[in-house]
Parts: structure tokens; C-alpha cells; sequence
């Protein structure tokens, strides 16, 4: 027997066309039919049906595209088809495939369960197009629609060590009957000397999360009714703003969010600064280039001015990629936290705006002075968790500085 997602040759021209690689074949483990009806699945309420391809748009053999149609409800009658054009073979049919019908007994779906808002996961026994049967895992998510771009589906079959996931090129996965929720956390932090260590989330004095200073965790496949969340863990110069605990209430098939503010105060004397310039990559300052650059001079008093340029990163009005922090000449923009981490490494934060037509971000940027001059040395990194985008490095030309004052 040959496992499903190894290649055999195939005849003829396309021998030399399409496969440079040789014949993997190998037996496959042996499996005893599965008795079916001792799984349990789904409490009937939910479905998920999904028809279409993650991978590339060509429907042609030995490109990356898995194509998918299935009908998968938490009862019993599910079926499943999946095909994956890069698995090519000669017989008994020309492309790798799974299939799950009821009127073949040996197959069926023995597990079904929503594991978040969006998300459905299901598995079972399939009929692979050599005739053997494997167990195999779905996750589908129902992220919007048209599907395309949104939707999520992954696939896995351990026994053969396959796995796909992407998010859907074509076609649109659906869920309905769904009856659980998610709850979605986030944390802002301003102020000096933000909690290194982040906080603790409590969920109904029962379950608990870790989360950062400035992140967002969520918790999943709730069911229906109000929570109470509690933050916790936070350092002595630290305290949280608003209402803690707070109360969300969760609604099947949504995700309910909230926020808690905190603010932090300067644990020593004095303050401290950070100032950089230099370049990150090795391209010419022109556009499409390996190089970013960087500019900045930011105090602990949430002070200072931030330019950053991309040029990897082209806008439609054909200039490069910018985020700019000043806010004696734009108000909108502003330092808003800024921490010691170790002697050599200092992380900060606030609002920058993009050209892109005048947008506005949070950023997050840790800069270390691990030597002078800091080519080679010095490290540098930002994330913009909403656009998203993140950039990290060494210094490849020019320093960056810790001092006090």
C-alpha cells in the first residue's frame, strides 16, 4: 500500500514534465475498521458545509491547491471530500484524495465539536482513493464572508504526517447552529516602567490566562451567559483605571470584547533616555530595497519624536512606507509608555501615524544598546499588532544609546 500523500511516477510524457522526483512508496500501517457507532459527536444543534481550495488558483496536477466540498452536521449522515492536486499517482485515480460517505460503513466522522465563535473542529475515518482508511482532523472557521481570503480550513492526517492549512483562495465555509461564544481581552498600558512580568486574566474565579502589559488573549467556545473577568498580578506602581473585575456577557457565535486600562508610575529616581539612528538591512535607500531606517530620540518622561522608514514597502502613491511620532507638530501622535527592561535594553510605545493617508496606530518598539558603535551589535524591533505588521533586527549601520538625566 502506498500512503496517500507520497508520489508515483507517472506514465508517459508527463513522467519527465511533471515529476522530477522519484517513487516513494512504502506500506502503510495496517487498521482495523473503526466500530463507528461507539463515537459520540455533536450535540446536534451545529453544522459546518464548506466548498472550495486554500493553496494556489491552478487547478492542475502537482500544484500546491486542495480543493475541498463537505456537509458535516454534529448528528450522524456527514460527508466529506477532500483532494490535493500536488499528490499525483498513476492509479487508481490520477490525484490524492479522502472521502467520508455514509454508504460506504468503514468511513464516518467520529468527533465534532465548535472550539471558538468562528471555528468548527470535526474528524473521523477516511477513504483514501488507494482504498485505505486513515483517521484525519478538520478545523474549519466561518471568519466572514464571501469566504475567500476569510475563511480558515486545515487538515490533518497524522498517521502519514499531512497537514494543510490556509486561509480558503475560492469558495466559502458556513456554520450555523452554533451555541458558544468567545470572550476577547485586551490590555493597555501607559505610564513608565510597565509591569515586566504582565498580568493575570480570571475568568469566574475558575480560569486564568496570562497577558502583557499592552495584549489581547480571548477565551473560547463559552457558553451562553455574563462572565466576570478579573485582572490581576499587577506590580505595586501599577493599577488598573477602570472597573475591575468587569462583566461581559457571551452570545453563541460572537465574540464579546473588553478592555482594561492601566496605568504605571516610575519606580526610580531620575530618568532615562533612548536615542537611535541607523539602518536595518543591506539595500540602497531606494524603493523595493532591504533597508529600514530609523530615527528617534524618547525619553521616560513620554517624550520624544519616532521616524521610521520602510522601503520593502511601497504605497500607492509610489512612496515608501512611513511612521512618524512628533507630537509638538501632530498632537494625535504620543509616547504613551516607556520601560527599563535590563541595563542594555529599553521597550516603549505610543500613536504613530502612517502615510498611508494619515492612519492611526499603536506601536510597540524595543531598542538595545549592546555595544557602541552598534553596527553588528545594537537590536531593534516594532510591532503594530492592529495593522499587522512587525519589523526586527540588528543594526547593520549606526548606534543606538541609553543614558540617564
Amino acid at each position: 500500500m502506498a500512503p496517500w500523500n507520497s508520489f508515483a511516477p507517472l506514465a508517459g510524457v508527463l513522467v519527465t514534465a511533471l515529476l522530477a522526483a522519484g517513487c516513494r512508496d512504502f506500506v502503510a500501517p495496517e487498521r482495523d475498521r473503526p466500530d463507528l457507532s461507539a463515537f459520540s459527536v455533536g450535540d446536534g444543534t451545529a453544522a459546518v458545509t464548506g466548498v472550495g481550495a486554500i493553496g494556489q488558483s491552478l487547478a492542475l496536477p502537482t500544484m500546491n491547491r486542495q480543493e475541498f466540498d463537505f456537509d458535516v452536521p454534529g448528528t450522524t449522515g456527514a460527508r466529506f471530500f477532500f483532494r490535493d492536486y500536488s499528490v499525483v499517482r498513476t492509479s487508481p485515480s490520477l490525484l490524492g484524495s479522502m472521502t467520508v460517505d455514509p454508504a460506504d460503513g468503514a468511513t464516518g466522522i467520529t468527533s465534532f465539536a465548535q472550539t471558538s465563535a468562528r471555528c468548527i473542529t470535526f474528524g473521523g475515518i477516511g477513504r483514501v482513493d488507494t482504498g485505505d482508511l486513515f483517521a484525519f482532523s478538520v478545523m474549519a472557521c466561518d471568519n466572514g464572508s464571501p469566504g475567500a481570503g476569510l475563511d480558515f480550513l486545515s487538515m490533518s492526517v497524522p498517521d502519514i504526517n499531512y497537514d494543510k492549512a490556509n486561509k480558503l483562495t475560492d469558495g466559502e465555509i458556513t456554520t450555523s447552529g452554533l451555541t458558544k461564544g468567545d470572550v476577547r481581552v485586551t490590555t493597555v498600558s501607559t505610564g513608565s516602567d510597565l509591569d515586566p512580568d504582565g498580568y493575570t486574566l480570571t475568568l469566574d474565579n475558575a480560569m486564568s490566562q496570562a497577558i502583557g502589559p499592552n495584549g489581547t488573549v480571548e477565551f473560547s467556545a463559552l457558553a451562553e451567559r455574563t462572565y466576570t473577568i478579573e485582572l490581576g498580578g499587577l506590580a505595586a506602581n501599577c493599577t488598573a483605571t477602570g472597573t475591575n473585575p468587569q462583566t461581559v456577557t457571551v452570545v453563541a457565535g460572537s465574540v464579546a470584547s473588553t478592555t482594561f486600562d492601566v496605568t504605571c508610575s516610575a519606580t526610580t529616581p531620575g530618568g532615562t533616555r533612548v536615542t537611535g539612528r541607523g539602518v536595518i538591512g543591506d539595500g540602497p535607500a531606494l524603493p523595493k530595497m532591504d533597508r529600514f531606517e530609523l530615527d528617534f530620540d524618547v525619553t521616560s518622561d513620554l517624550s520624544g519624536r519616532v521616524l521610521l522608514t520602510d522601503y520593502r514597502i511601497i504605497r500607492g502613491d509610489g512612496e515608501v512606507a512611513q511612521m512618524t511620532v512628533d507630537p509638538a507638530t501632530d498632537p494625535a501622535t504620543s509616547i504613551t509608555s516607556f520601560t527599563r527592561t535590563s541595563p542594555a535594553c529599553v521597550s516603549f510605545g505610543g500613536i504613530g501615524r502612517l502615510n498611508d493617508g494619515g492612519s492611526l496606530y499603536a506601536f510597540f518598539i524595543d531598542a538595545c544598546d549592546n555595544a557602541s558603535p552598534g553596527a553588528g551589535a545594537d537590536t531593534f524591533s516594532i510591532n503594530l499588532p492592529d495593522r499587522p505588521y512587525s519589523k526586527s533586527g540588528t543594526l547593520t549601520e549606526g548606534d543606538i544609546a541609553i543614558s540617564t538625566f
